[in-house]
């Protein structure tokens, strides 16, 4: 598809000389040198030079130009070397005037021809292009996605703004918008230090993705600080300057290193911003010329999806240039070599790779939409053979588009590059599978339900068995529940349009598994008062009241649950949809509103108002009340496998239409306070600190009371596959916790909180609520003198002490650790409580509302009680939106054989004035079985 085909003799030569480049030793003044590179690509070339050398001559073949160098004077002891590849060669050599002799840096330049050529690398298959090591057997041979109805919906008649800016550009300027894949992509300019100017300022007003960009042609390729409002970096990039300035970064040798050894991506992540706008451009265009019908836009369309394909052949055989998801990529001096590769799982292609399944799903649409219309554009195929490609008709233009683009994607899929939070990767696949509809589209069928795409075994082995998803409620569980629909819906179109190729015996339908029911179940059995659902792991925010929409499901969406629907014709799921507010049938739906709330009206409007567990995800939720006068407790007792935080046992309170005690939500700027345990309302064993697992012990509705308890146990862990335990069982080493939620009017409540913890060396109790005035009554507080929770003497955030107490520092998301709490919690106040005492919250926001915590018993495994500090915390990262008051209790253990901690409190929600007189324990004989002494209140 280029100019010309090299003969047998010159490819094999031209391998030779690939071997040479890669074997041959580079000579120690040679600090970083690429072995071979595609035409038209940066590169660079470092050199080992004393630093008062002077000028070093450089002789450059014609096949390369220089754009810049490392100016002088210089300090350095390297020099960097520019340049830009024109055209392709089996050989070349750069020779430099070196003080210490002359020297020459060989290097090879590949057209796209010789990138198509099949070869490997360390066994593996290059270029990565279904089917590998053969050309594509077939095309797209008509619409498949879309009927005629669709697309006469379509004609609306208006383009929108995005294309029409982008149609207004020429040819070869959306061919610019897409940049070198040598040059790093990266999501930030630094996560932990922030701006080389301003620090972490920058995320004091926005804690995630703070930098001001601007992803238009022409691309200034800079960032803004939004702090100063200065843009970095200080060298003109777009125009080949790489060095010039107080702030330079050349893009590929490493960002901007500061004085003290800092890396600032500032190209990284302004390059990955101007891959996602390409993204955008066939998307818009296409949509746009299917309102319009004006050819301007098919074109603009044809451009960006022929530009991706280039770019997508060339990352087909180099992909060590694709994007990785990897800050070493930005950090590292020089990119990366092609005898570095192959790399193909989780390594994206121009854009971060769980970004790519959506992307390749919609191009898949927009491709169908427009491939009848291919021979309208009569631009395309002059532009393309003026590029240089063999382009003739616009058969070829499809066969350019397919196969450098579309097998290029579904390889990297069936590779892992589309890697995403799983089924999306799947989703991705299956839905350009039913777009591009090959006759060997079992190929792809295959690693869909028996490769690595598993859905053959998805549902059954992913899902809990409640039906939960394995990460955090809310937006990361949505994504394992939404791909489902579209997945199965593809399959059973393929099999409609070819029966032959996807049988039924070899293919089953996924939704027979009886699990697939339980995926949403699960979504609307754990909602708590028809407004919320419990947050658990990385979601939402910190805890701030406000009146909530009613909702009738989480972690999932309207489209979901009518393909649930569709499925099993359930009227508790016409009711899931009946009942969301927002919610009008998609334009594919085939009942209309009034048929669903019909449907609906066979499922009881109280369904979900008892008391529930869900053993596989770990929920216990006590509920009671009617109406708007829900409420509810739950608790948090297993573990998922991805987006988890340190919140065993954490407590979570629903109550007057909205959201009263929960977590502190997603990590703000990725940093380590929300997930720790101390962000949770929980307590921990320390020394040692071991992970443990929740059972449920019951749960029950009796009158007035709705409780539930759940016992937590340390488990052992593993070193390897022989099953060799790395410590003895602990059997004294739980916690026990028992929430009782008792209704007194059909408007108050209270809740009971039991807790019990045994083993350790010392135990923690930590517990907040909201921001909003505090106060307390029955309990003397001493202030301490400066300091935080880790000493009078430990100031804020003091990396000295987290390094002296077992912290470390991740490389990307800085210090983190199970001591992080105490350097990060101030203001701190100390006292003891003999009697029972409270401490009230009025709630910042809550007009009234209030949360009055009794605190009846904190005793140790003696009898005495123990140390109480109220503080203050505010996020550790990210800038902070609230400081609000946490209650750490503490008991040193130290007097008992075992360390034991008994906690009793009552949690009162109240509006305006308090609803408990007066709360105290009542004595009781005897105890429990492990010889905790009875409590009541």
């Amino acid at each position: 598809m280029a100019r010309q085909t090299l003969p047998m003799a010159i490819y094999l030569l031209l391998q030779a000389t690939i071997c040479f480049a890669q074997e041959a030793p580079m000579d120690e003044r040679v600090v970083y040198a690429p072995d071979t590179v595609g035409v038209d690509r940066l590169f660079m070339i470092v050199l080992s030079v004393p630093p008062d050398a002077a000028e070093i001559a450089v002789d450059v073949p014609e096949q390369v130009e220089m754009l810049d160098r490392t100016p002088l004077p210089t300090t350095a002891n390297q020099r960097r070397y520019y340049f830009r590849s024109l055209v392709p060669a089996e050989s070349v050599s750069i020779t430099f005037a070196h003080p210490a002799g002359e020297l020459t840096v060989p290097l090879t330049i590949w057209s796209f021809d010789d990138l198509r050529d099949y070869r490997t690398l360390k066994g593996t298959q290059l270029p990565r292009r279904w089917p590998l090591g053969e050309e594509l057997p077939s095309l797209k041979q008509g619409r498949t996605i879309y009927s005629d109805e669709e697309i006469e919906a379509m004609r609306t008649g208006s383009a929108g703004d995005r294309a029409m800016r982008y149609a207004a550009l020429k040819a070869d300027e959306i061919w610019a918008m897409q940049p070198d894949s040598t040059i790093p992509r990266w999501h930030w300019v630094n996560v932990t230090y922030g701006c080389p100017e301003h620090g972490t300022q920058i995320y004091q007003s926005r804690a995630f993705y703070p930098w001001i960009k601007r992803a238009v042609y022409p691309c200034d390729w800079k960032i803004e600080c939004p702090v100063g409002h200065e843009k970095y970096p200080s060298n003109d990039f777009g125009a080949g300057d790489f060095t010039s300035g107080d702030f330079p970064d050349d893009g590929i040798g490493g960002g901007y290193e500061a004085p003290d050894g800092k890396h600032y991506g500032f190209i990284a992540e302004t390059c990955q911003q101007y891959c996602r706008e390409m993204m955008r451009v066939a998307p818009s265009c296409a949509e746009a010329y299917m309102a319009t019908g004006e050819v301007k836009y098919l074109h603009a369309c044809l451009v960006a999806l022929c530009r991706l394909a280039d770019e997508y052949a060339y990352l087909a055989t180099m992909t060590q240039h694709r994007h990785r998801n990897n800050k070493n990529q930005v950090e590292r001096l020089g990119q990366g070599r092609f005898d570095e590769g192959p790399f193909l799982t989780g390594t994206g292609l121009t854009v971060y790779p769980i970004e790519q399944p959506g992307h390749q799903w919609r191009h898949a649409e927009i491709y169908d939409m427009i491939w009848p219309d291919i021979e309208k554009d009569d631009q395309i195929v002059p532009f393309l053979q003026g590029k240089g490609y063999d382009i003739e008709t616009h058969e070829d233009v499809r066969r350019f588009i397919e196969e450098n683009l579309m097998a290029v994607w579904m390889q990297g899929a069936m590779d892992g590059a589309t890697r995403s939070n799983e089924p999306y990767a799947q989703r991705g696949l299956v839905r350009m599978a039913e777009a591009l509809n090959y006759e060997r589209g079992d190929e792809f069928m295959d690693w869909l339900y028996d490769g690595a795409g598993k859905m053959r075994i998805f549902v059954p082995n992913t899902y809990f068995r409640d039906g939960a998803p394995y990460e955090s409620t809310g937006g990361y569980n949505s994504m394992h529940v939404t791909p489902l629909g579209p997945i199965v819906e593809s399959i059973e179109h393929l099999r409609e349009m070819r029966p032959e190729v996807y049988p039924r015996e070899k293919y089953p339908d996924i939704t027979r598994s009886r699990r697939y029911h339980n995926v949403f179940d699960f979504c609307m059995d754990t909602v708590t008062i028809g407004r919320s659902f419990p947050q658990v792991g990385d979601t939402g925010s910190y805890p701030q009241y406000k009146v909530l929409s009613p909702i009738s499901y989480h972690s999932a969406n309207s489209v979901a649950f009518e393909h649930a629907w569709r499925v099993f014709r359930d009227p508790k799921f016409a009711w899931a949809l009946a009942n969301d507010p927002g919610w009008r049938p998609s334009e594919d739906f085939e009942w209309t509103r009034e048929q669903i709330e019909a449907e609906a009206t066979q499922w009881p409007d109280d369904w979900n108002d008892a008391s529930s567990l869900h053993d596989g995800y770990g929920l216990a939720i006590a509920r009671g009340g009617t109406g708007d006068r829900r409420r509810s407790v739950w608790m948090h007792y297993d573990r998922a496998r991805g987006h988890v935080q340190d919140d065993l046992l954490d407590l979570g309170m629903d109550a007057f239409r909205g959201n009263i005690l929960s977590h502190m939500g997603y990590p703000r700027n990725w940093g380590a306070w929300e997930g720790l345990w101390s962000s949770h309302n929980v307590a921990r064993q320390f020394d040692p600190y071991r992970e443990q697992v929740g059972e449920a012990q019951y749960v029950a509705d009796a009158g007035l009371a709705h409780v539930t308890e759940v016992r937590t146990q340390a488990h052992f862990e593993y070193i390897d596959e022989s099953g060799r335990k790395d410590h003895a069982p602990m059997p004294e080493y739980w916690q026990r916790r028992m929430l009782a939620l008792v209704d007194v009017s059909p408007d108050e409540f209270y809740a009971l909180d039991f807790y019990r913890i045994s083993g350790g060396a010392h135990h923690w109790w930590a517990f907040h609520a909201q921001e909003g005035d505090y106060a307390t009554e029955g309990i003397d507080l001493v202030a301490q003198d400066g300091g935080t929770l880790a000493g009078p003497d430990v100031p804020y955030g003091d990396v000295e002490w987290m390094k002296a107490h077992g912290g470390s520092e991740h490389a990307t998301y800085g210090w983190r650790g199970v001591n992080f709490t105490f350097p990060h919690l101030y203001n701190v106040q100390k006292g003891r409580a003999e009697r029972p005492w409270w401490g009230d919250w009025a709630i910042k926001t809550g007009e009234g509302l209030h949360l009055r915590q009794h605190i009846l018993q904190a005793r140790d495994g003696l009898g005495q009680p123990i140390e109480v500090n109220v503080t203050d915390g505010r996020a550790a990262s990210g800038g902070s939106p609230y400081e609000m008051k946490w209650i750490m209790m503490h008991n040193p253990g130290g007097g008992d054989e075992v360390v034991r901690t008994q906690v009793l409190a009552v949690l009162e929600p109240y509006i305006n004035s308090p609803i408990i007189r007066s709360a105290t324990p009542i004595g009781l004989t005897g105890a429990d079985e492990d010889g905790f002494e009875a409590g009541a209140a």
